[in-house]
C-alpha cells in the first residue's frame, strides 16, 4: 500500500471528521439562525451543530427522502462520517430516520412547530 493509499484510508476520515467537528467557520449562519428561530430549545440545539451537520441539514431539505448513499455522493465524504452525523441529527430530532435497523436508512425533515 502507498503511502497516498494509507492516508485515504486510515488517516482523511478522522481528520475530516476533526475539521468538521471543531470548525468555527458558521458562526454568522448560527448566530443568524438563533436570531430568526424564536423557539428556544431549537436555537439551543442549533448552536451544538458542527458545520457539517448544518450543511448535512441543508441537504436533507433540498434531496428529501434522502439515503445515505445520496448523502455520500453530493458530500463527497465517506459513508462513516455521514452516518455518524445522521445518526446524530436523528437523536437530536432535526432529520426523522426511516427503519433505524437498515444500515441504509432514509431521512426526511420531521415536520417542526416553531413557537
Amino acid at each position: 500500500m502507498d503511502k497516498l493509499d494509507f492516508y485515504k484510508h486510515h488517516i482523511e476520515n478522522s481528520l475530516i471528521d476533526i475539521m468538521n467537528t471543531r470548525a468555527q467557520d458558521n458562526n454568522f449562519e448560527r448566530q443568524w439562525l438563533q436570531l430568526h428561530i424564536p423557539n428556544r430549545d431549537l436555537q439551543y440545539a442549533i448552536s451544538q451543530l458542527s458545520t457539517l451537520s448544518l450543511k448535512l441539514l441543508q441537504q436533507v431539505v433540498a434531496l428529501a427522502p434522502v439515503t445515505e448513499d445520496q448523502l455520500v455522493e453530493a458530500m463527497d465524504l465517506s459513508f462513516g462520517v455521514i452516518a455518524k452525523s445522521m445518526n446524530k441529527l436523528s437523536r437530536l430530532g432535526f432529520v426523522t430516520k426511516s427503519a433505524p435497523e437498515q444500515r441504509k436508512a432514509i431521512y426526511q425533515q420531521p415536520r417542526l412547530e416553531l413557537r
